[in-house]
């Protein structure tokens, strides 16, 4: 997470293809500038990056197991053109 540019919070995957819920408190940056910015810096023959639903809420969200959604399991899939 950027705040005008500057990097003031960072999060990393668990080496695995299951998504989990972060959360960071963005509470005092309020009326700045943000910017969220995801970055592979891997290099290796196989990998990939997932983020999804971001929400920006003045409450905190609940937990939930993200295997009993009825989406979970669905796959979207980019090739270069």
């Amino acid at each position: 997470l950027l705040i005008e540019g500057t990097i003031v919070a960072s999060r990393t995957g668990k080496s695995q293809n299951r998504m989990h819920q972060v959360e960071i408190d963005v509470s005092k940056y309020e009326g700045r500038d943000a910017r969220i910015q995801i970055v592979d810096r891997v290099s290796g023959g196989w990998g990939n990056i997932g983020a999804d639903h971001f929400v920006l809420t003045d409450r905190p969200l609940p937990a939930k197991r993200l295997d009993s959604r009825h989406d979970f399991g669905t796959m979207a899939i980019m090739l270069p053109l």
